[in-house]
């Protein structure tokens, strides 16, 4: 017992030794601190604006807004469809060559630009179809126009040069915007539209804005792709969309069925509790982000090089998602008080139950998004995630019904623990990460 205590040790004082000279380059800590800052005033927006949003909305009609959010998610899917890493990972590989990135920066845009086209003829068809989006038909047409105008940001080109700074100007002067227009705009629950039009308009303007930079900083240039390089780009991103969508199954389906069976108060009560824990999950966000075209050249260079450097990650940032996740266990009456004025046993209760999530969303993205997708396990990560939105699914349809919004906070927990358990032992059983053996 002493041996292997002493192992453990010996092996956690390797992985900082390697860190503190491979972990932090300096391209990782700029493009991290870059994403960090748009972070936080993503907190910040949350933060001020949620209270004041649930305040002067209510919890109806906050309710109502995060189903017609929910609804804009499946359009922002369809258009993003996995560009974010797959289109990432070619372009950080073509960089060198000025006219094949520009090249495959065209035929990821003319792409998005067909999904978004078809994305919104489908929302207006489910307008149209269904009942209870029809009785807030412009509501739920803004805010799917609004999703699509968000995905067109090219993050993922900005990504793929691993230059985030112009990027991360453009998001801090939106949300800055965002947060100044919603604090003088919206009073009362009439105000709802406002909050939409508001965000449409900044995602239109940032997303104009970030493709003139583009331009600018990278010299890209128009060269019109062919239906075949259209093709390509859509073969190379589908594993990662249909991954995707496993992750709207999760997501944005509990707040639809909460919806459709349930009432605008208990999407309410949910969107609340989950807006408060995803504060912590998205604090892993920029360090992912930052990490993935870095492991991407690593894995390319050296397997060891990559799993050093995964390994320091894995170490810290699970002990730090720790701490994170037990203090949103501890302060979930704090917090509920602080963004809805007055202490909801109910959605008290569910932001404990969600509580776990920053840290198994952060251990599942080292497993699967860091390791077997940059390894090219880009079916293993597809029916990680489409079989956790499956599970999801079906535990939300059972519980809703007879739990509401504390069912739906159940579903989620269930259907996160099951995808860190996919992804870890994938990766244990195909690359023996992170047992594999370390060198200094």
């Amino acid at each position: 017992m002493t041996d292997i205590v002493a192992s453990f040790g010996q092996r956690i004082r390797t992985i900082l030794q390697i860190g503190r000279r491979r972990l932090w380059s300096s391209v990782l800590l700029r493009n991290a601190a870059a994403l960090y800052s748009v972070q936080w005033l993503q907190y910040l927006v949350p933060l001020v604006t949620l209270p004041c949003l649930v305040r002067a909305l209510g919890t109806d009609g906050y309710g109502l807004l995060s189903y017609a959010g929910a609804f804009g998610g499946y359009a922002q899917i369809l258009c993003d469809y996995g560009f974010n890493l797959s289109a990432t990972r070619k372009l950080a590989q073509l960089r060198e060559n000025p006219t094949a990135f520009s090249k495959q920066a065209c035929a990821v845009l003319c792409a998005k630009a067909l999904l978004g086209s078809l994305g919104l003829l489908m929302a207006i068809g489910a307008i149209v179809a269904v009942p209870s989006f029809g009785a807030h038909g412009l509501l739920f047409f803004l805010c799917a126009l609004s999703a699509l105008a968000g995905s067109f940001l090219p993050t993922w080109l900005f990504q793929g040069m691993e230059k985030m700074g112009g990027m991360a100007g453009i998001s801090i002067g939106t949300k800055f915007l965002q947060l100044v227009l919603w604090i003088a705009l919206v009073h009362r629950p009439s105000d709802l539209l406002k909050v939409v039009i508001v965000n449409l308009g900044l995602n239109l303007a940032g997303a104009a804005l970030a493709w003139e930079l583009a331009h600018r900083r990278f010299d890209i240039r128009w060269i019109a792709p062919s239906l075949a390089e259209i093709r390509s780009v859509l073969r190379e991103g589908l594993e990662i969309f249909l991954s995707q969508a496993g992750v709207v199954l999760f997501a944005n389906t509990a707040i639809m069925i909460l919806g459709s069976l349930a009432s605008a108060q208990a999407v309410g009560v949910y969107s609340i509790a989950e807006k408060i824990v995803r504060v912590g999950i998205n604090l892993g966000g920029p360090i992912g982000t930052a990490l993935y075209p870095q492991t991407s050249r690593l894995l390319h260079q050296s397997k060891q090089l990559a799993y050093n450097y995964l390994n320091k990650a894995l170490l810290l940032g699970g002990i730090f998602f720790v701490c994170v996740s037990f203090g949103i266990f501890i302060t979930a009456n704090y917090s509920v008080h602080i963004i809805s004025g007055h202490t909801s046993p109910e959605i008290v209760l569910i932001v404990r139950i969600l509580s776990p999530l920053p840290l198994t969303i952060f251990l599942d993205n080292i497993f699967g998004t860091q390791l077997l997708l940059n390894l090219g396990y880009r079916k293993v990560f597809m029916w990680g995630t489409l079989s956790a939105g499956a599970i999801s699914l079906t535990v939300q349809t059972f519980l809703i019904p007879k739990l509401g919004a504390t069912g739906a906070g159940f579903a989620l927990l269930i259907s996160e623990i099951w995808c860190l358990a996919y992804f870890s032992i994938q990766a244990w059983k195909k690359t023996n990460f992170p047992f594999a053996p370390l060198e200094p």
